[in-house]
């Protein structure tokens, strides 16, 4: 079980490792660091979504 469960970890991650290119930098691997704009965006857009559902459940009662 755990040698059918390693040989597809090790698919999985042959699978998800990007092709490097030939030329140029290659690209970073791991956390990359996001900019404040999409922080900015995803939080407006919780904020948002909370409020509808919030206007939308007093509608309902």
């Amino acid at each position: 079980m755990s040698n059918i469960l390693s040989l597809s970890l090790t698919v999985l991650v042959q699978q998800a490792t990007p092709p490097v290119p030939k030329t140029g930098i290659p690209p970073p691997v791991g956390d990359v660091p996001l900019d404040g704009n999409i922080w900015f965006l995803i939080a407006s857009a919780v904020i948002i979504g909370a409020i509808t559902v919030y206007k939308s459940r007093r509608r309902a009662l």
